[in-house]
């Protein structure tokens, strides 16, 4: 990239406004599916669920980090010979996370700061001041056969004082039982150090009333984490005999239409028929229960997959409302405003998200995105930057940042940034297009045009058509850029359902006939009677 090709650039084509669609991946180590949506550049960044279920509903100000009681439920570490107790150890977690994050007078750490110290290498001193915590729980669960033998243990930050331990064993099958028992004497250690009971307001079932079932659904969400295809089929599998046993579990309604969601990014399934069976599955989740957040920001995502806006905001906008506390859905119904071009109530969501997620990646660097939109570029950037900061192993926080910049008419920061993003995902298509755009507006043509060559191999691939049609209007290329946009909206390309039209990268489009025909079928056209943003 240091070539005296590429520094030749910079004269010049560097003072030319530059900017990028709102994109991002989803992560390659695990499934975040909080705004899950079919073939969208969103859900390529990293939502909440499959595995969506378990972060703590209170906010963490720092100026709150020494008053105690405050804890954080670090993961559970399977310690079984053959590693089955592995999605067990995740269940658990997860489950003991939601039902801690709902006790009165305690003060959890969401589970995204928790998860960093999955494998703990430093002491609980150096973790309580991270996660501004003054407890640490951490628990094993060993497995064998049929049998399972949790431990857990408390510990107080400053001391390094156990404050409780306990031991349960128990089977398999028991799981549901040894989570109450687990809660139960956490609450009676928690109760004795600092005089007070915590109430408990969370179903002792988790929504389950069948533990075949419970046990098949955790099963499902530890193998959606490969998001392999054959990890995800192995899921669905999972979760359709977790519904056989139990017809009424929400849990799975929604893990379901999220999972279908993602089917056409990781499988042959086409999106047509895969977002059918999402749409299907999230309806019978808001059916079951109509005033769980989770349905709705399921369903509100599967809506907005299929181009139907506001009932998708409907959705999204009732999640927020009836759990304002709920990361998801201030992220989810954020991302959607960004979608449609309301910034400013997308960095307000975005930003409460923030608060009640510090130390999620997707959620900084879209806040980073939002507040650079908005004109508060420096801001913006040193959020984006903490994206990386917090997930640098993955392509998509670099995305972001690298749209920040793009943004902030800074393309030498942004070519260097993609083009890490780049090394960790070399063949996807919203990546190359990124990068080739950046070069366009540097004036580095060449290279631009190289990025069109490695999209044209993979031109098969969910997201290429979008992709191309960037680096052409870089290039300065607008009747190109049109045909391919033109296309992929007839593919039903996922850039309408997880990037915005309204940025600036397509103002030489905008004054077209054939662009507004776009937002109109894509169902993105300017209105004047959207509600306004909660």
């Amino acid at each position: 990239l240091m070539s005296d090709e590429f520094l030749a650039g910079r004269s010049g084509a560097a003072q030319r406004v530059a900017t990028v669609p709102v994109a991002i991946l989803r992560k390659k180590r695990r499934f975040r599916w909080a705004a899950v949506a079919a073939g969208a550049l969103l859900l390529l960044g990293g939502a909440a669920l499959v595995l969506r279920g378990g972060g703590s509903h209170t906010p963490q100000p720092a100026a709150a980090a020494k008053a105690p009681p405050s804890m954080a439920l670090l993961p559970f570490v399977d310690e079984s010979v053959d590693s089955s107790g592995g999605y067990l150890a995740d269940g658990l977690t997860r489950s003991l996370t939601t039902r801690l994050s709902r006790w009165r007078l305690l003060r959890l750490a969401p589970r995204s700061g928790a998860d960093r110290f999955r494998i703990p290498q430093a002491t609980p001193a150096d973790i309580g001041k991270e996660l501004g915590v003054g407890i640490l729980m951490s628990g094993k669960i060993k497995r064998t056969g049929e049998r399972v033998e949790v431990t857990m243990a408390l510990v107080d930050v400053a001391t390094g004082k156990e404050l409780g331990t306990r031991r349960v064993e128990g089977a398999v099958l028991d799981l549901q039982q040894i989570e109450d028992s687990l809660a139960t004497d956490a609450a009676a250690s928690l109760g004795a150090q600092f005089g007070f009971t915590p109430k408990v307001d969370v179903p002792v079932a988790n929504g389950f009333h069948n533990a075949a079932a419970y046990d098949q659904y955790l099963r499902g969400r530890f193998a959606a984490r490969s998001l392999s295809t054959a990890g995800l089929q192995e899921a669905l599998q999972h979760f359709h005999e977790s519904i056989r046993l139990d017809s009424l579990a929400l849990p799975v309604y929604v893990s379901l239409a999220d999972l279908y969601s993602a089917m056409p990014l990781y499988s042959t399934m086409t999106a047509d028929v895969a977002l059918a069976r999402a749409l299907a599955f999230a309806e019978r989740a808001v059916a079951l229960d109509s005033s769980a957040s989770m349905a709705r920001v399921a369903r509100g995502n599967v809506l907005e997959a299929l181009w139907q806006r506001d009932a998708a905001a409907a959705d999204l906008r009732k999640a927020a409302m009836l759990d304002s506390a709920s990361a998801p859905a201030r992220e989810g119904y954020g991302k959607h405003l960004l979608l449609t071009g309301d910034v400013e109530g997308a960095s307000r969501e975005l930003s409460a998200a923030a608060v009640l997620e510090p130390w999620s990646a997707d959620i900084a660097g879209f806040e980073g995105i939002s507040l650079v939109l908005l004109g508060q570029t420096e801001k913006g950037i040193q959020a984006a930057r903490r994206a990386v900061d917090l997930d640098p192993g993955i392509p998509g926080p670099r995305l972001l940042l690298g749209a920040a910049y793009l943004y902030a008419s800074r393309p030498f920061d942004a070519v260097f940034t993609l083009a890490g993003a780049v090394e960790l995902d070399p063949t996807n298509p919203q990546v190359l297009g990124m990068l080739g755009y950046a070069y366009a507006v540097m004036g580095q043509q060449a290279k631009a045009r190289g990025m069109l060559t490695r999209l044209t191999k993979g031109a098969q691939r969910n997201g290429a058509l979008a992709a191309t049609a960037r680096i052409h209007i870089g290039l300065g290329q607008p009747d190109d850029a049109l045909a391919l946009l033109e296309r992929a909206v007839q593919a039903h390309d996922p850039l309408f359902a997880g990037e915005s039209l309204y940025t600036p990268i397509f103002e030489p489009l905008k004054l077209h006939p054939r662009f507004e025909r776009l937002l109109r079928r894509a169902g993105l056209a300017p209105r004047t009677d959207r509600p306004a943003s909660h």
